[in-house]
C-alpha cells in the first residue's frame, strides 16, 4: 500500500495537544532547517499551534522564524506526515477507546 497523508482533523488534534502543553511565552526547542541539525530556542507566540492552509500543522514562534512545522519541534510527539493505512486504523481505534464507542 502507498502511504497516505494525514487528515486535517488529525493535524488539528496534534495542534490541540501541543496547545494544551505549551502556552504563549513558553520556550521550546526547534530545528529551523533540517531535523537533527541546529537547534534554536524560541518562544511560542499567539495563536500557538494551528493547521496552516489545511496541509501543515505549525506553531507560531519568536526569533524571526514565523511559524515552524510541529514536526520540527524538538522532542515533540507529533504525527508523521505520512502514515500507512494500518497505522491510521490503529491510531483511530486507540483514539476511539479501542473501538468501543459510547452510544447515547
Amino acid at each position: 500500500m502507498s502511504p497516505r497523508r494525514i487528515s486535517p482533523a488529525q493535524m488539528q488534534r496534534a495542534c490541540d495537544a501541543f496547545n494544551a502543553r505549551h502556552k504563549p511565552g513558553d520556550a521550546i526547542e526547534v530545528y529551523p532547517a533540517q531535523i537533527g541539525g541546529r537547534v534554536d530556542t524560541v518562544q511560542v507566540r499567539e495563536p500557538g499551534a494551528y493547521v496552516m492552509g489545511g496541509h501543515t500543522a505549525v506553531v507560531q514562534v519568536t526569533g524571526g522564524h514565523g511559524s515552524i512545522a510541529l514536526s520540527h519541534v524538538r522532542n515533540q510527539p507529533t504525527p508523521k506526515t505520512f502514515v500507512t493505512a494500518g497505522e491510521a486504523l490503529a491510531t483511530a481505534l486507540q483514539n476511539a477507546g479501542g473501538g468501543q464507542e459510547e452510544r447515547s
